[in-house]
């Protein structure tokens, strides 16, 4: 299922640094003291189903679950998520929220098919979805591979979908949409 070959734009699309996104947070302190308006002013709506954003804080939990999110999925590594000042998987087993951790980033863990074999999976599950990394470009990047990979969405369509740093600075500077491609052996 994931052996295609992607084309040259669609892997300077998944690879490239996000220049245009909205930075992060200036230090793990400011996500854990945000406010707790998270779900309307953080994320993006997929689907209706899925949704990504950035880190949440502690005090944005009790509004994901007032939301529905039923299962939150973190493609932070491990040392990210020991900075944090809260434990997010324990806040969210209180909540009685699912959560699933899909390390992406550095040396230790690369972007790979593993990951989006591993986010097939958890997304069988029925139910609203957060998607989420420091600043939500790791997750858009795995979640618009999802969506063509395995819902089989149009590249175009499914970049749409990458919210905050698609379009490329490259389309701006052109003044016209890219369209991206890809080609199989």
């Amino acid at each position: 299922m994931l052996n295609t070959r992607y084309s040259l734009a669609v892997l300077l699309f998944l690879t490239a640094g996000c220049t245009g996104c909205t930075p992060p947070p200036s230090s793990e302190e400011s996500i854990n003291n945000k406010p707790s308006n998270y779900m309307s002013e953080n994320t993006h709506s997929v689907d209706g189903r899925l949704f990504i954003g950035p880190q949440p804080g502690a005090n944005d939990l009790q509004n994901i679950k007032t939301e529905g999110i039923q299962r939150v999925i973190s493609f932070r590594t491990p040392e990210e998520i020991a900075e944090l000042k809260f434990s997010q998987a324990t806040q969210l087993a209180e909540l009685g929220i699912d959560y699933v951790e899909i390390p992406v980033g550095g040396s230790q863990y690369p972007y790979s098919p593993a990951q989006l074999e591993r986010l097939s999976e958890v997304l069988k599950k029925d139910g609203k979805v957060l998607l989420h990394c420091r600043s939500g470009y790791r997750a858009s990047v795995i979640t618009v591979a999802y969506l063509i990979e395995v819902q089989g969405m149009p590249i175009d369509e499914a970049v749409s979908h990458a919210e905050g740093w698609w379009p490329l600075e490259l389309e701006k500077v052109l003044g016209e949409p890219l369209s991206l491609g890809r080609h199989s052996d």
